[in-house]
């Protein structure tokens, strides 16, 4: 039996539907970008007024809006990568959808990374609750847990360790400088590995700003002269130590009588 043309449309029609809802959820689906922690991501807004940063992983109206074409890092993933928390270059963190980023053009890479750059292992929250030297901290986080952190990548002087060891010049000043930074505080912990002494090797980061880096820019401490630690950012710590050096904040004064804390470990005989 015939039917007319309408008739027909009309049959097909559920048929197709689900089809091209399908196709689209798809399409939709591939258009996010799947980043993940310490990646670096480019914004792409829909928006003339720019990307939503969210407070939380979720969609509300209490947001700010970052300018088309902003470049962030990732420094947590929610939501099975739905959500990416990203650190922006003027120190502020927050949350946007994965659609709303793009990996960067390879002409500009980021100023400290690599493609081949490590990748945390984990990444937790937590205050920090004791500043033991330049660079060592303890952090409780969330859950109670205590992180007890070595700050990969940077090496402080050293303090006092008892009559034996007067430690070096600039050990306190470190000390006290790190104690101003982040004592009390909440930090965001990126973990790349476990030393020697059980310690947490970590980049910390305080609103989006590098602490490890800080050190190093105010000339008291050096980027580690040890072996491979798995810095993720070690070009931008050279960096920033040329920098100190050529300029001889705090520490590099010393000029030709500085030691390294490596060296000043190893005459001592500090393990």
């Amino acid at each position: 039996m015939m039917y007319p043309l309408h008739h027909r449309a009309a049959r097909n029609r559920p048929v197709l539907t689900p089809l091209l809802l399908t196709l689209v959820l798809l399409f939709t689906v591939g258009m996010a970008f799947a980043a993940a922690i310490g990646d670096q991501v480019e914004l792409h807004a829909t928006h003339q007024a720019g990307v939503p940063l969210h407070r939380e992983p979720r969609s509300t109206n209490d947001f700010q809006r970052i300018p088309d074409g902003t470049r962030a890092h990732v420094i947590d993933v929610a939501k099975g990568g739905q959500w990416l928390k990203l650190s922006l270059p003027d120190g502020r963190t927050g949350w946007v959808t994965s659609r709303d980023v793009s990996s960067p053009t390879t002409s500009a890479p980021s100023p400290g990374t690599s493609p081949a750059a490590p990748r945390p292992q984990r990444t937790e929250d937590g205050t920090v609750t004791h500043v033991a030297d330049g660079d060592t901290i303890t952090v409780i986080t969330a859950n109670h847990t205590k992180l007890r952190i070595s700050m990969v990548g940077i090496d402080a002087p050293e303090t006092p360790k008892g009559a034996t060891f007067p430690g070096q010049p600039y050990g306190k000043e470190a000390e006290a400088y790190l104690t101003q930074l982040v004592e009390g505080k909440r930090v965001t912990v990126e973990m790349y590995g476990v030393d020697r002494y059980k310690r947490l090797l970590a980049t910390i980061f305080l609103d989006g700003k590098d602490i490890n880096l800080a050190m190093i820019e105010a000339g008291l401490a050096e980027v580690y002269r040890g072996p491979e630690s798995g810095n993720p950012y070690k070009q931008q710590y050279q960096a920033a130590e040329e920098t100190a050096r050529s300029t001889k904040k705090h520490m590099w004064v010393q000029g030709d009588t500085y030691e390294s804390p490596r060296a000043y470990r190893k005459r001592v005989g500090i393990s």
